[in-house]
């Protein structure tokens, strides 16, 4: 994966902060801990550099919805799309080395109940979310733990964006689901559990509102995971919108 694939990811978005190292320094620790998981065969590494970097995890997600758009929507092959060409092979890499067996002692097996808060431009984006549908990611989907982690990243300031705070639970343990990864984040603190694409969520209850001491607009949604003997394929839609 390091050879091609990350050559396309500008480094220059990862702003440096006071508690996060310079575009340069961040980038030589992610080749340096793909050069770890490669030589040891150890994929905790892809984990780490997966956290390290906004444009890394930005461009593995936004790569993986477009692949999925083409493969299924446009019915493409790496043969005859240049998209695919230039990406699958990368973005096939990453995906089978987070259901590496070496990784299972991370996966979440109990039921848990965990959150994602994000900022979206209109209630648009949320086209294919109401009550009662079906829905698979097409990509990975960064929650925590604690619902507080959660509303520092829907707060959209002064802006007339909408605030979205999705709440997932999960039911099952005969799937891969999620990734408990807070020992690998930058930020521990936030309890990170990464839930892994292509699982089904059923939407609980969908609620946009007002919210009376800004006036800014909110939605909440709860998803719930739904087991195969539940899954209608043909109903169910996958969806690529990081929320």
């Amino acid at each position: 994966m390091k050879k091609g694939y990350l050559d396309d990811i500008d480094m220059s978005e990862d702003k440096p902060t006071f508690d996060k190292p310079s575009t340069s320094e961040a980038w030589k620790n992610i080749l340096a801990d793909f050069s770890m998981a490669a030589k040891n065969d150890e994929p905790k590494h892809v984990v780490q550099a997966y956290t390290r970097s906004q444009p890394l995890s930005r461009k593995i997600n936004n790569d993986m919805a477009r692949n999925t758009y083409h493969e299924l929507t446009l019915y493409c092959t790496p043969l005859n799309c240049n998209v695919l060409a230039r990406t699958q092979d990368g973005i096939d890499a990453f995906v089978s080395l987070l259901f590496h067996p070496k990784l299972d002692q991370y996966v979440c097996k109990d039921k848990l109940e965990v959150y994602r808060g994000s900022v979206i431009k209109s209630e648009g984006v949320l086209k294919s979310y109401e009550k009662s549908s079906i829905i698979i990611s097409t990509t990975f989907l960064s929650t925590s733990r604690n619902p507080t982690i959660a509303e520092i990243y829907n707060d959209p300031g002064n802006t007339n964006k909408i605030s979205c705070l999705c709440t997932y639970k999960k039911i099952f343990n005969y799937r891969r689901t999620a990734l408990n990864i807070q020992q690998f984040s930058q930020h521990p603190e936030e309890k990170e559990v990464l839930i892994l694409p292509y699982v089904p969520f059923k939407i609980t209850s969908f609620d946009p509102m007002v919210l009376a001491d800004s006036g800014k607009q909110r939605i909440e949604v709860k998803l719930e995971e739904i087991g195969d003997d539940n899954l209608d394929m043909q109903s169910a839609q996958t969806v690529s919108t990081l929320v």
